[in-house]
């Protein structure tokens, strides 16, 4: 018994127990007894791909002794850097439909595959990215997952030329629209990973809510640190340069690319920021920002889980806002689209959640292109719509006046929405005089710059009050004629048109109002 041979297939079929186990026992010596790296690296390439196969026996003792051999060559292995494994063979039985359906073997082929890609070199990483890539079909997500990381890297070492169909073929998953989605939301949410984010105190398994970066979920956040360190914040950087250079080769529609551009111009890393600037700068005009899908898609980017008004989404799976930092790179191309502004509600919603929300989420120039996102509003939104809503934004800008003391630009643009929005749909204002009132005693107590902004906003507004009711014109009147003579001169004007145009010409009082006036000097 003592003479059988090691069987080249590792067949271990009609043997008996004794004879099974010896012969795994002389394959462990070998393996043991490899003098060089190099002998070691031969006996995995014959051997490691059979003995995971092995794996997958009904026999107890068998796979018993087949994990010790794989415990050796794991410490083996990790302390032999320059060891190749046999990569090539464990892809080919790995995309084997008959082999990967068995999961035990999937799982170790896996992570031996995981094991051997950083081991190559940056021109073989290159040519095993198309291999890579057809693995992906049929695969579970977490396979994927996995897959999409080693993808990642080698990606950066392609010698690609712009728009050459070969590449679309090879590496646009032109046959597969599922997959060619896949890669391109793991490439997003890989650009969307902070540096060294994994630091916590929290003992427990489920992240905090600060741990989960903006745009991404509990349950992607996880997936991601199954297979990235976290903790090597310049491999990351190097990571998403070489996504961003790879996807700047237009394999790719712009549309499907714009998001990660736009994304990574909000990196804390300027290298990132630097290409993603560049290349957004070139594809942004080729892409209709008015596209209803590119504007869900900046609703769901920026408002996160809030942009569902259904409540039934697991906790795990709540999208996080986008912070600070993204939302002021999203704001200009929301403003940019009139389909953005007509979508009333979820655009209020980026009103109020820019102007109110937590600190983590807005600033003054955020809050500033909320307001100016107002004006798009008033502009593009239909009447209809947005008469049910108006009151709420009016009150909105309102408040935004109220408690900005300290920025005059921000106030000058809340009064001109204001104005805008009683342009757009009169009937919200027609019958409210204090609105006036309020704005006529902005008038002399602001800066001359506002003055200008509120005097705009009441010439807005005139159309609003032709159509008040009797007694609300009367009111009106009374407090025109107390601004009519007041120290002011931006008051005493304003004072004069409204009753000019807002009253009939045969209205004796409104008539006196300006008689008085055309004593000013």
């Amino acid at each position: 018994m003592s003479s059988i041979d090691i069987p080249e297939d590792l067949d271990l079929s009609n043997l008996t127990d004794k004879q099974k186990i010896l012969i795994l026992d002389k394959l462990f010596f070998k393996i043991l007894a490899s003098e060089s790296d190099l002998d070691f690296e031969d006996n995995l390439r014959i051997y490691l791909p059979k003995l995971l196969l092995k794996l997958t026996s009904n026999e107890e003792i068998v796979r018993k002794k087949i994990m010790e051999i794989l415990v050796h060559i794991n410490k083996r292995i990790k302390s032999r850097p320059d060891v190749q494994l046999p990569l090539d063979d464990l892809l080919e039985k790995f995309n084997n439909p008959e082999l990967s359906c068995l999961t035990f073997f999937a799982n170790f082929s896996l992570i031996y595959i995981k094991m051997s890609f950083p081991r190559l070199s940056d021109s073989n990483k290159a040519i095993m990215v198309e291999k890579l890539m057809k693995s992906l079909e049929g695969k579970s997500q977490s396979h994927q997952d996995s897959i999409f990381s080693l993808i990642v890297d080698g990606i950066r070492f392609l010698d690609l030329k712009p728009n050459d169909s070969k590449c679309k073929e090879k590496f646009g998953f032109i046959e597969s629209d599922k997959l060619r989605k896949q890669f391109l939301d793991y490439l997003l949410n890989y650009l969307l990973l902070p540096y060294n984010q994994n630091k916590s105190t929290s003992s427990s398994n489920v992240p905090a809510q600060s741990e989960i970066p903006a745009c991404m979920s509990d349950s992607i956040y996880k997936r991601f640190k199954n297979d990235v360190n976290m903790d090597n914040g310049d491999e990351i950087e190097k990571f998403k340069i070489g996504i961003l250079r790879f996807l700047s080769f237009n394999i790719f529609e712009p549309d499907e690319v714009l998001f990660h551009f736009i994304i990574s111009t909000s990196d804390t890393r300027y290298s990132v920021v630097q290409i993603a600037e560049i290349h957004i700068k070139r594809i942004v005009n080729s892409v209709e920002l008015n596209d209803q899908r590119i504007v869900d898609r900046f609703f769901g980017f920026f408002l996160g889980h809030k942009v569902s008004f259904q409540q039934s989404v697991p906790d795990s799976n709540k999208i996080e806002p986008a912070n600070t930092r993204i939302r002021l790179k999203l704001f200009p191309y929301i403003l940019r689209s009139r389909t953005a502004s007509a979508t009333v509600g979820h655009a209020i919603q980026i009103v109020f959640d820019s102007l109110f929300g937590p600190a983590t989420s807005t600033n003054q120039k955020i809050k500033m292109y909320a307001v100016q996102f107002v004006h798009q509003i008033a502009l593009n939104c239909e009447t209809e719509k947005l008469n049910k809503l108006g009151s709420v934004l009016i009150q909105g800008m309102n408040k935004v006046i109220a408690e900005s003391k300290d920025d005059s630009k921000l106030r000058g643009l809340a009064y001109v929405a204001v104005g805008k929005l009683s342009r757009k749909i009169p009937t919200t204002i027609a019958n409210d005089i204090s609105v006036v009132h309020n704005f006529f005693s902005a008038l002399q107590n602001e800066d001359a710059d506002t003055k200008l902004n509120i005097q705009e906003a009441l010439v807005l507004m005139i159309d609003a009050f032709r159509n008040s009711k009797p007694e609300e014109k009367r009111l009106l009147l009374t407090l025109l004629f107390q601004y009519v003579e007041n120290d002011v001169s931006n008051c005493r004007s304003m004072a004069v048109k409204f009753a000019f145009e807002i009253f009939d010409h045969d209205d004796l009082e409104s008539r006196y109002l300006l008689l008085l006036a055309s004593s000013d000097r």
